[in-house]
């Protein structure tokens, strides 16, 4: 059916929601058929009444007749329009319960007919959104090329874990790490093996830290992984010490065969009472430059980044 089909269809249909008095869809429908199934005892009434010969009684026992005829037709077809109905009250329900919770109620998918293509038209429609809901929180909240948590992300979450970690005895602790080598790389090999290395970082950090904690890519080169400690335990460093293990036993190779070997430089700041998120990242920033120092000093030289390009904390 045309545009001006449907306009009119509409057209009628709001005319005949304002005319009918019961509010809900359904009670509109069943006196709509109350008052179409009457029509024909009615005619029969003034018939029998007005222009009909027929005797008293005679017109009694038709007029009653009529009216449990009538009656019992009534009742059938309010039945059976209830039950035709089911996939507009499904529809509605599913489209009500979804935009107020985000909840997806079961829809059947295996009737045919006008009723049936709503139905589905509904499910498939949810589904679509769920779908596309996941991917925009993903966008939302991961990083594009390595897919670990963003620094909008990760600065949400590590707030959280800042207002919630009073008296707590396992301590939020953070691990600032910064690739040493990835400004030479990009010069020698390009940008694509410079991402090629960062979602290599992103992977090797993101094994040894799921298990406790999280990851979150805070720009260029540098990452941050927050760990949840017990006391004393060191967890933080025999991470990094996996890290590195996992770096040197496994090498990038580039065309040719060459390897790239990785270097990560760390630094550790663990909550204390009345720490911010500001001031454990500058003591993690403090020691891992400290880090890059010891690591100069040993004959590495780490890629340039001079302090007015560090990126901290808003």
């Amino acid at each position: 059916m045309g545009t001006a089909g449907h306009f009119n269809r509409h057209h009628a249909y709001r005319w005949l929601s304002r005319v009918l008095f019961p509010k809900r869809y359904v009670s509109k429908m069943f006196l709509l058929t109350f008052v179409a199934t009457h029509i024909p005892l009615l005619v029969l009434f003034v018939y029998t009444v007005f222009l009909s010969e027929f005797d008293t009684g005679i017109t009694i026992d038709l007029l009653l007749g009529g009216l449990i005829a009538t009656l019992v037709g009534t009742a059938v077809a309010m039945a059976g329009i209830w039950i035709l109905l089911t996939p507009v009250a499904s529809s509605s329900e599913a489209l009500e319960r979804y935009r107020g919770t985000g909840v997806r109620i079961p829809l059947p998918l295996d009737i045919r007919d006008e009723g049936g293509r709503l139905l589905a038209n509904v499910h498939g429609t949810l589904e679509g959104l769920d779908t596309t809901i996941v991917q925009l929180e993903v966008l939302a909240t991961h990083d594009e090329l390595t897919g670990v948590y963003n620094r909008r992300e990760g600065t949400r979450r590590l707030l959280g874990h800042l207002n919630l970690n009073h008296g707590d005895e396992a301590a939020v602790t953070m691990i600032l790490l910064d690739a040493d080598n990835l400004k030479s790389i990009n010069d020698q090999w390009g940008h694509t093996m410079g991402d090629h290395v960062l979602r290599r970082l992103a992977e090797v950090i993101s094994q040894r830290v799921e298990d406790h904690g999280w990851v979150s890519r805070w720009g260029g080169d540098e990452f941050v992984a927050v760990v949840r400690e017990s006391g004393e335990d060191g967890l933080a460093e025999r991470l990094i010490e996996g890290m590195l293990e996992d770096l040197e036993s496994a090498p990038l190779r580039v065309h040719g065969g060459e390897e790239i070997r990785l270097r990560l430089s760390t630094g550790v700041a663990r909550h204390t009472p009345g720490d911010d998120m500001q001031g454990m990242f500058n003591r993690a920033d403090d020691e891992l430059y400290r880090t890059k120092r010891v690591r100069a000093g040993a004959g590495h030289r780490p890629g340039p980044r001079a302090d007015a390009q560090h990126q901290t904390l808003a």
